[in-house]
């Protein structure tokens, strides 16, 4: 019975996600968000969470755009998937729900390795038109999209450029 529950969230929230504000051809970089979100503080412990990058209108999931290509590794899309994120020494897991150290590692994005579990930051920016705006970290990367005329894949360096992250929650995705 729990196990048909969780099959209908995400099935729902797949949906939802056609829907949201997100689709699959993106012309340009967004400068706003549909999406109110929720403080880090609100976020720690809660497994029914989104991270939604606002450049470009994509959410965190795995890789799944590259056709030929699908791996394990944190990539955007406009499905996206349900993170828990839990408060640890020196930042935030990020666990995308894999099995193995139940962390997004931070050197190379992949969701199910046996890494040591990675302490991401969560550093609050002001920006106008997005409220509960984040920028991601691991220790001088910022997590953030590519430029649009690269399909907005995940990328992690020093640039912050297109690093506006929200925590959107599924009721709010829902609605």
């Amino acid at each position: 019975k729990n196990n048909m529950k969780k099959q209908l969230i995400l099935m729902l929230t797949a949906f939802a996600g056609l829907f949201a504000g997100s689709n699959s051809t993106h012309a340009e970089e967004k400068s706003t968000s549909p999406y109110t979100g929720i403080t880090i503080e609100e976020a720690a412990g809660r497994t029914d969470l989104f991270l939604y990058n606002v450049e470009s209108g994509y959410w965190l999931q795995e890789n799944n755009r590259q056709r030929g290509s699908w791996n394990t590794r944190g990539n955007l899309d406009a499905h996206g998937f349900d993170v828990e994120i839990t408060a640890i020494d020196g930042g935030y897991r990020i666990n995308p729900k894999f099995n193995h150290n139940n962390s997004m590692n931070g050197s190379n994005w992949y969701l199910d390795t046996g890494d040591d579990v990675t302490a991401w930051t969560f550093n609050p920016i002001t920006k106008e038109g997005v409220s509960n705006a984040y920028q991601i970290k691991y220790g001088s990367d910022w997590l953030h999209a590519t430029p649009e005329t690269d399909n907005f894949y995940l990328i992690r360096n020093n640039v912050e450029a297109r690093a506006t992250w929200q925590i959107v929650t599924l009721a709010e995705r829902l609605t």
